[in-house]
């Protein structure tokens, strides 16, 4: 009998082990490893787009630019109308952590939706509203060429998402805030 409770308690531990190391690993990732099948996901397209950015000074035949990206703290709009109303719903989750800086990234929201095209709204990380864009009063570089405050200091863009497949849309974000680069 001690033979068979000791096998259940160590089966036990290693059920309970292997759980938390598969919870760590979504822990510490942070992300979503696929679409969940209950949500409709939302993904950036080919073209990459942006809600923060770094200054890359070029050489030869790639000149001075801007590399944008999303960050942890981001998440889009929806309308879900397609008849020209306004029912404007937030993304439930997204495959961003707090520590990303990405081109791509994928969004999923609880709706069930389902038209050819959606209009998406990107009203900036610190907007907690579909129709506001909150422009900070005071705005900080904290380091030469560094523009990952973009999002919270006034970012904000529109795109058109267009059905794929298996309840998946994709869109690229078109910009609607001008961006001033100082290079010292």
């Amino acid at each position: 009998m001690k033979r068979l409770i000791g096998r259940v308690f160590l089966l036990f531990l290693t059920v309970v082990g292997l759980a938390a190391c598969s919870s760590e690993d979504a822990e510490t990732t942070g992300k979503v490893q696929q679409s969940p099948a209950n949500m409709t996901e939302f993904s950036v397209g080919d073209a990459p787009t942006r809600t923060a950015g770094e200054y890359v000074n070029g050489s030869g035949t790639d000149p001075n630019h801007v590399k944008f990206y999303w960050t942890g703290d981001d998440h889009i709009w929806v309308n879900k109308s397609t008849t020209g109303g306004t029912d404007l719903v937030k993304n439930d989750r997204s495959d961003l952590t707090a520590a990303d800086k990405v081109e791509r990234t994928k969004f999923f929201f609880n709706e069930n939706l389902s038209a050819n095209t959606y209009n998406v709204r990107y009203t900036g990380s610190k907007s907690t509203k579909a129709d506001e864009v909150v422009f900070a009063k005071e705005q900080i570089q904290d380091a030469p060429n560094d523009a990952r405050k973009i999002g919270e200091y006034g970012d904000c863009g529109v795109a058109v998402a267009t059905k794929m497949a298996d309840r998946k849309y994709t869109f690229n974000l078109t910009h609607k805030a001008s961006y001033l680069v100082l290079n010292p």
